[in-house]
């Protein structure tokens, strides 16, 4: 019993530093980007978006999405095979709708953890989809002006 809260605990702390540590790097490499994506959506939802404002939001994500990919590339073990009690825990303290999705069989192992690369490159393809569908509506708003 106590050899299983001691292990809980450890897991608790391992993955509080985690989060910190993620919190942290995101912060550090991705400030602005939130206020920058933002401001495109509410000009998008205005109508007053345009073509150049897209662009520059494109532009600042390509600066950034290479520290992200290195970041993801040398975490690569450790992102193959994300315990359940993990992906538990980062569902329960992010509230993300978009976890939920990684309870997905095609992102189980057979180790019975989570392949977070494959979810994770998935969900950057599904946002340079949307951020294509998106782009072509702006387009087009701006050749009926």
């Amino acid at each position: 019993m106590i050899r299983s809260v001691c292990a809980v605990a450890g897991v608790a702390l391992l993955l509080a530093g985690a989060v910190l540590f993620e919190h942290w790097f995101v912060g550090h490499n991705f400030s602005g980007f939130c206020e920058e994506l933002t401001a495109l959506c509410e000009k998008t939802e205005t109508q007053s978006a345009h073509t150049e404002d897209a662009r520059a939001v494109r532009a600042s994500w390509e600066a950034r999405k290479e520290k992200l990919q290195a970041f993801i590339a040398e975490n690569q073990t450790y992102f193959n095979r994300v315990s359940e009690t993990a992906v538990n825990a980062l569902e329960e303290l992010t509230h993300s709708p978009e976890l939920k999705e990684l309870r997905n069989p095609r992102y189980q192992t057979q180790e019975g953890g989570t392949n977070m690369c494959q979810a994770i490159r998935e969900m950057i393809q599904d946002g340079r989809e949307e951020g294509i569908r998106e782009g072509i509506l702006i387009n087009k708003k701006e050749m009926a002006l």
